[in-house]
Formats: structure tokens, C-alpha cells, sequence
């Protein structure tokens, strides 16, 4: 029996490292990155300023409600109000943004109805790498989504008008 309890001693001191170290290679290895979303192929023009804009400013925001839009279309014209009203409302963390899908070629007019509605909040002439995602996303305009800041769609697409209660208690629910 005396000649075993070395044995054991000798053994366990030996063991105990290893096991440790087995825990230590676990907890470095590297957290899976999460993935970005749909819309971190943000893209484009800023309509008022000219400056180009790419999907950093999502980040800015835990949420972003994204409006797509067209000068030619009615139903679009009669919801910036409503969205002009929303973003004087918005909660902290909460934007908002326009993309103007004919806004490359009517320009002046996306900004002549900007002005006459009130809705002053960025306003994007998508980049033609947007076309394929933007067709997906909203084959019919008004098209509405909010998305969080990695660009992840986690409401809409939604199509028309609606109440701005409901935009800004979806977007309270990812705050």
C-alpha cells in the first residue's frame, strides 16, 4: 500500500495538467461571428447630399426601418408624411431611410417631393449592386422592412401604408 500511494500521487499530478489544459484550448477557441444580414449590401448615393453611403450606417441604429420608394408611384408620394411623422417619433437606437429605386434618373423630383412632404431623413439612390436584392426584397412599392444593425430583415417586407403605431412598436420590440 505504501508503495501504490506514490503510484497514485505521481499520476494525479501528472493528469491535472492535461485536463487543464484541455479546458484552456476550449475557452480560447474563437465565438462563431455572426453573419450579416440581407441588407449589408446597403449601397448607394445619399439623394440630398451626394455622398456615398454603404452599410456601416446601420450600425449606427439597434434598428432601421427601410422605406423603398419610387417617384412615380402615388401610394409612395402619400406615405412620406406618414414616415416624416414617424421619424420625429422614433425611440433612441431607432432610424430610418429612404431608398429611392428611380431616384438615378428623377432625381429632382425625389427631392421636390421630399421637401413638399417634410420627410427629411436619409434618402438612398441605390447602387446597381442593390438591384437583385432590392427586385427580392420589394417586387411592389410602397415596400417597408426594419432591419437591425447587421443589416438582418426582422420585419416586412410590408407593402402600402400602416399606421405609424404599429412601425414603432415593432421597432420598440428590438430595441
Amino acid at each position: 500500500m505504501k508503495q501504490i500511494l506514490p503510484v497514485i500521487l505521481l499520476a494525479a499530478v501528472m493528469i491535472m495538467p492535461l485536463a487543464a489544459f484541455g479546458q484552456q484550448e476550449a475557452a480560447d477557441e474563437p465565438k462563431p461571428v455572426e453573419q450579416d444580414g440581407e441588407f449589408s449590401v446597403l449601397a448607394g448615393t445619399d439623394l440630398t447630399s451626394e455622398d456615398e453611403i454603404d452599410a456601416s450606417l446601420l450600425r449606427n441604429h439597434s434598428v432601421t426601418l427601410i422605406n423603398l420608394w419610387a417617384t412615380s408611384c402615388p401610394a409612395c408620394i402619400n406615405k412620406l408624411p406618414q414616415l416624416a411623422q414617424l421619424q420625429e417619433q422614433l425611440p433612441d437606437g431607432a432610424g430610418i431611410i429612404g431608398i429611392v429605386l428611380d431616384g438615378e434618373s428623377r432625381r429632382s423630383q425625389a427631392r421636390d417631393f421630399l421637401e413638399m412632404t417634410g420627410a427629411d431623413f436619409l434618402n438612398v439612390i441605390p447602387a446597381r449592386s442593390m438591384f437583385p436584392l432590392l427586385q427580392e426584397t420589394a417586387p411592389y412599392v410602397p415596400a417597408t422592412v426594419i432591419v437591425d444593425s447587421r443589416g438582418h430583415v426582422i420585419y416586412g417586407p410590408h407593402y402600402g401604408a400602416q399606421e405609424i403605431e404599429s412601425y414603432l412598436s415593432e421597432m420598440e420590440k428590438h430595441l
